[in-house]
């Protein structure tokens, strides 16, 4: 966040982390029009996949006080179940500590596999989501939630 206010009351920061992988992006616009600033926002979101901040400054220029008053993030159900599978699948993997290699290794899969599995691109069988439950100690109700 900036820490120069400008002249606009309101900002919208659109958080791109969601539809482009841990590339960081973030854009920010102002406008004096809350309104032109929540179309902006909700269409974004729906067709980015990307989450929204809308904050407006509650004191007067040139000062700021940035404050959070709208969040725009998509409902889970926008993703496919693949892609919230792949999305659960690799969330476990990493904060185990693993690479793909070493979570095809303990499942006795192919590493392709779980690049797949993970980028929402494959369809996962209930045998396949079995054998990843298992390397993490968990069943696959946990992976599919």
């Amino acid at each position: 966040m900036s820490l120069h206010s400008p002249k606009n009351r309101y900002m919208v920061e659109i958080n791109f982390d969601v539809a482009l992988k841990e590339l960081g992006s973030k854009v920010t616009f102002t406008s004096d029009s809350i309104k032109a600033l929540k179309s902006l926002a909700s269409d974004t979101a729906k067709d980015h996949k990307c989450s929204v901040v809308i904050r407006e400054n509650k004191a007067d220029y040139p000062a700021f006080d940035w404050q959070v008053i709208e969040r725009y993030r998509l409902p889970e159900n926008i993703f496919s179940e693949r892609e919230r599978i792949g999305r659960r699948v690799e969330e476990l993997r990493k904060v185990a500590g693993m690479t793909q290699e070493d979570l095809a290794d303990k499942a006795g899969i192919n590493r392709v596999t779980i690049t797949k599995v993970e980028a929402g691109k494959f369809a996962a069988t209930i045998d396949l989501l079995t054998k990843i439950a298992k390397v993490f100690g968990t069943k696959i109700d946990f992976i599919k939630k």
